[in-house]
């Protein structure tokens, strides 16, 4: 049998066909592995034969086929960039429920649908984006005033540089909406506006006559909030009243988070609340126990509120957790001002111990570090990643802060005798916007001319008795107003203005 065996092997696979090593008789092994050589080279596509397509079992027990890979086109290449995920659907076609399998599957629709026409946008943008270049070594970007950058730009984008001198109410606070088409502004004293800042088109004004210390745009201009001396006020396009939230109390910071329809605020009671502005509930009020609070900004990527404390700690809020989620000690001082970049995994910090950090939000740990003299008041991150904070009469921006670390701004903007209050990002437009005040001195602030300058309260007391008996005036209210009126006429000789001057005196 194993004879019989043998004549058969001999006959289907000759002996003179294979070469043995060495000149000796081949073995089983061998000839196995001359075998397979002649079979790969039958199925290569060169050999007359078609390729040879095998069928593999994959990690997810499917039947894959095998063969040349096809050649991608620039637009399937255009729609990878912008995948997230490999595409697959072993996950759901063993799931035995017919409806969650359905909509996994749309899901799966839908973010593929969505590749591909973030794929199609992009044949739109054919522009880069622009930035100042200068020449040589010895000149700087941030030599550059916004008057030569007014001459040698288009007029379209010279009539965006424009001032608006309100120093009647202020100073101001503003915010634009989430298109950048439009601007609200508050003064401190009572003033409310809201405007189309691109064509000057005033919408509505408000004269409030009490304390304002913010605003901020809900969803779109059509609802704005103000946080007013007590309470928080919701107005319209018109500047009609729509609600009053009496749950949110001396409020200095506000926030609104579009994608829940929750208005967040924080205050002089050291309180962070969450409220709906679609059914008025209160979501979330929990106590940060680090007393006053002015600085609060949102996470872009999570909508997490990021608090400024004096004690220059950092603490990150949910409205599902009565205690901070974390808490991160970020300065020497009280912290002025946080922000975020457009990914929203690293966040901008400044204080009054004059330094501006940046953190790693995914590891806490500090990245760069610049000092700012003097110390920046307030910060701003644009779309592109841009950092702009106001230091007393200067603006810097910075550029490319949160790939390496510069050594230059990118931009500065003095203003002397003022400084800056607020300022933001236009989304969508190369506009800076600025509020600032006037450090100027401004009547009454002179000395008087007459000698009552004593500290000593029965001399002073003396005094201002023999004022009133030697003057027409015959009250301490009188008085004080005559005395008012000198101060306005001795300064008057500075060439300031003297406002509200009465005309009798």
């Amino acid at each position: 049998f194993t004879l019989f065996i043998f004549l058969i092997a001999c006959i289907l696979y000759p002996m003179e066909d294979f070469d043995a090593p060495d000149g000796r008789t081949p073995s089983s092994k061998h000839i196995k592995k001359e075998i397979k050589k002649e079979r790969k080279v039958k199925s290569e596509p060169g050999a007359g034969n078609s390729p040879r397509i095998t069928e593999i079992k994959g990690g997810d027990g499917q039947k894959k086929k095998k063969g040349p890979k096809p050649h991608k086109s620039a637009e399937d290449v255009r729609v990878e960039k912008y995948k997230r995920g490999n595409e697959s659907t072993a996950y759901f076609k063993n799931e035995k429920d017919k409806k969650l399998q359905s909509n996994l599957r749309k899901a799966e629709k839908s973010v593929r649908n969505a590749a591909v026409s973030a794929a199609k946008a992009e044949l739109l943008l054919t522009e880069e984006a622009g930035f100042l270049e200068a020449e040589g070594e010895m000149e700087k970007t941030y030599k550059f005033t916004q008057q030569q950058i007014k001459e040698n730009v288009d007029l379209q984008s010279a009539s965006k540089i424009f001032n608006l001198n309100l120093d009647t109410f202020g100073p101001y606070t503003f915010d634009y909406t989430r298109n950048g088409r439009f601007m609200l502004l508050a003064g401190r004293k009572g003033h409310v506006a809201m405007m189309d800042w691109i064509t000057k088109k005033l919408y509505c004004e408000l004269y409030l006559n009490e304390t304002v210390r913010d605003v901020k745009f809900c969803n779109n201009e059509q609802r704005y909030l103000v946080a007013q001396l007590k309470y928080v006020y919701m107005y319209d396009k018109k500047g009609k009243e729509l609600h009053v939230m009496k749950s949110h109390i001396d409020v200095n910071r506000l926030e609104f988070l579009p994608y829940h329809f929750l208005m967040a605020s924080v205050g002089n009671a050291g309180h962070i609340k969450w409220q709906d502005i679609t059914t008025g509930g209160l979501i979330a009020d929990w106590r940060t126990g680090l007393g006053p609070c002015s600085v609060m900004r949102q996470n872009p990527r999570n909508a997490v509120l990021h608090l400024g404390h004096h004690n220059g700690v950092v603490t990150m809020w949910a409205p599902n957790m009565n205690t901070p989620l974390v808490r991160m000690l970020t300065h020497r001082g009280p912290v002025t001002a946080v922000d975020f970049d457009p990914s929203g995994w690293q966040m901008v910090s400044t204080g009054l111990d004059g330094c501006m950090k940046l953190w790693d939000l995914r590891t806490y740990k500090l990245l760069n570090e610049y000092h700012c003299v003097p110390p920046a008041a307030v910060l701003n991150v644009s779309q592109r990643g841009q950092v702009a904070i106001g230091a007393g009469s200067r603006v810097m921006v910075w550029r490319d802060i949160f790939q390496t670390k510069q050594k230059d701004a990118y931009m500065v903007h003095n203003m002397p005798s003022l400084v800056a209050n607020d300022l933001h990002f236009c989304p969508f437009e190369d506009v800076l916007g600025i509020a600032h005040s006037s450090t100027l001195p401004r009547p009454p602030c002179a000395q008087t001319p007459m000698q009552f300058t004593n500290t000593h309260p029965r001399i002073a007391r003396m005094r201002i008795r023999t004022l009133t008996h030697t003057t027409q005036p015959c009250s301490l209210q009188q008085a004080s107003a005559a005395t008012e009126a000198c101060v306005c006429r001795h300064a008057s000789s500075l060439d300031l203005t003297a406002a509200n001057t009465p005309r009798n005196h």
